[in-house]
């Protein structure tokens, strides 16, 4: 492959080091970018903000009408696992404006913020076809007092989110490489294929065929116990200022709860789909009745070599980057030969 990638997607468990290796790859130049077939890798659709959001989103209705939209205040999962569907769609919605080269906030977005990011959420949760539009449900059954007392206390939230989302759209793609970044996985002991709406086959499955016949996959590969201790590292970093990724200043807000981590990362399916992949270096995904093959390499991080990049850059150190580059070439020479 010679030409420049058009969407690279990191994928990993939680905290494997998908963060920290963006951090590497946005520090190199153009000339060593063009040696991984990467452009400007500054434009990016990751998902994690919309969990956040949701979860800042049901603190805001237990607390004005003592209810909630997506968790399980008992278990702190989704109520619906289908809501990983419910990711994927924003994510199509994401890369298709970027793909507009308009951040120009429309009015009635700027109007209503909380009403455009709940008819967004309404959107994706049909299109799952397991979930109802919840958000228009919620007015329905509640007092327009109650339901305005619940935007109100979403509304700084929203608007943040809709002003980092216009934002985040350049005046142009020539020359860039779009960055995906989620992570999916399925529970401890589970067996393959992962049921849906669990594992990459599920959600990878939902992505628009032009994303999946353009994009190619950096896996951050960790084990999930290295997951697990990872997340507490990360957030114990964060909240004594160590850390810069943004990863880890959200997490501060809402860590991965640990029946989470079981549960619903404790094992993925990168290595089943990879043993049953119809192509070499790559995973077939089925989408609509046409196999994609989706080009994967793994980033070894078994021992760990992305933990020193969440600090500044000029605390670098040369056989770090060392470190880091190697595995670097070694995934993407597996993901482009």
């Amino acid at each position: 492959m010679s030409k420049q990638l058009p969407i690279l997607m990191f994928c990993a468990l939680p905290a494997s080091g998908k963060s920290e290796s963006r951090r590497y790859l946005k520090s190199l130049n153009k000339e060593q970018n063009a040696a991984f077939h990467l452009g400007d890798t500054s434009t990016q659709v990751d998902d994690y903000p919309y969990v956040d959001a949701m979860r800042k989103i049901d603190a805001a209705a237990e607390a004005t009408m003592n209810t909630t939209v997506f968790f399980d205040p008992a278990t702190t999962m989704f109520k619906s696992g289908f809501d990983w569907g419910t990711l994927m769609y924003l994510i199509n919605d994401d890369y298709f404006d970027i793909k507009k080269c308009d951040s120009k906030i429309p009015a009635e977005y700027q109007a209503d913020p909380c009403m455009w990011l709940f008819n967004r959420y309404d959107a994706a949760f049909v299109k799952t076809g397991k979930i109802p539009a919840r958000f228009a449900e919620l007015k329905a059954s509640h007092t327009a007092e109650q339901f305005n007392a619940f935007k109100a206390a979403t509304y700084e939230l929203c608007n943040t989110i809709l002003k980092e989302k216009y934002e985040n759209i350049p005046a142009s793609l020539e020359g860039k490489t779009v960055v995906f970044e989620f992570a999916r996985g399925g529970k401890q002991g589970s067996k393959f294929p992962l049921e849906a709406p669990y594992g990459y086959q599920y959600s990878l499955g939902l992505l628009d065929p032009e994303i999946l016949e353009n994009a190619c996959i950096l896996y951050i590969w960790v084990t999930p116990e290295q997951s697990y201790q990872k997340n507490i590292n990360r957030a114990q970093e964060g909240a004594q200022g160590l850390s810069q990724t943004v990863s880890t200043q959200l997490s501060l807000n809402h860590g991965v709860p640990h029946n989470v981590m079981v549960n619903e990362y404790g094992t993925d399916d990168v290595d089943y789909l990879l043993s049953v992949t119809e192509k070499k270096d790559c995973l077939t995904i089925h989408r609509d009745g046409k196999a994609y093959f989706v080009k994967i390499g793994r980033f070894d991080n078994r021992e760990d070599k992305t933990t020193p990049f969440r600090k500044p850059q000029a605390q670098w150190k040369p056989e770090e980057v060392e470190s880091m580059k190697a595995g670097m070439i070694a995934a993407f020479d597996a993901m482009l030969k």
